[in-house]
């Protein structure tokens, strides 16, 4: 009897479950990469880059069209009479909408991988705003000005321009300010001839959630989290 068959065919089935291991492995880091990237919710795809916290990143497209392709490598050390295994595969994920992440196999093609630039410092709402606009809109409500350019001229200022940007608007007769930057709402509002100040919530302040609009601000919505 040839004894060298069922040791070949055993080798094939360790090294077979090795390999399926490693795929699997591989899959699960590719999901964790998704989930990742979804909870980002940004259109920056070096902010999805870093935020994939992937193995290897290869390439990442432009604001236009914000993707990101990463190398997954999972190995599966020898062990016993295992042989082990390495599983290597590449996905592009691509945003879709404002929490869906899409992904898909792509050709790893020997690829080398990127050294990711640092992130720049995220855009914040200047010091003392709060206080500020506070002092502003109740010196508008004292002298009763409900008109937006009157409110717009007197709070534009105060935000020290872009990256930080102003909206004003009316809900029936009120008058909403949102004074906001990526991920940082303060809005303001005058009613009834008396002026409110506070910070939305980071929950709310998030694209797909409240937002920043100045409608909401003027309805006095975004006071507290959601339960």
């Amino acid at each position: 009897m040839n004894r060298t068959l069922p040791a070949a065919l055993l080798a094939l089935a360790l090294a077979a479950a090795c390999s399926a291991r490693a795929a699997e492995y591989s899959a699960h880091k590719a999901d964790l990469v998704e989930h990742r990237m979804e909870r980002v919710r940004s259109d920056d795809p070096l902010a999805l880059a870093h935020a994939a916290e992937a193995d290897e990143v290869l390439a990442y497209g432009d604001d236009d069209d914000p993707w990101v392709e990463v190398r997954i490598t999972s190995v599966v050390e020898p062990a016993g009479f295992d042989s082990g295994a390495t599983d290597v595969r590449c996905y592009r994920y691509r945003q879709v909408g404002a929490f869906d992440v899409v992904r898909d196999r792509v050709d790893c093609g020997g690829r080398p991988a990127l050294a990711l630039p640092p992130l720049p410092p995220a855009p914040a709402l200047p010091a003392g705003i709060d206080a500020a606009l506070a002092t502003a809109l109740a010196d508008l409500a004292g002298r009763g000005v409900t008109d937006e350019a009157a409110v717009r001229a007197a709070v534009t200022p105060l935000a020290g321009g872009p990256p930080v940007v102003v909206d004003v608007a009316t809900v029936d007769g009120d008058v909403g300010v949102s004074i906001h930057v990526p991920g940082q709402c303060l809005f303001g509002r005058i009613t009834a001839g008396t002026a409110a100040v506070w910070r939305v919530p980071d929950v709310l302040a998030q694209p797909g959630e409240l937002g920043c609009g100045a409608g909401p601000a003027a309805a006095g919505q975004g006071t507290r989290p959601p339960h």
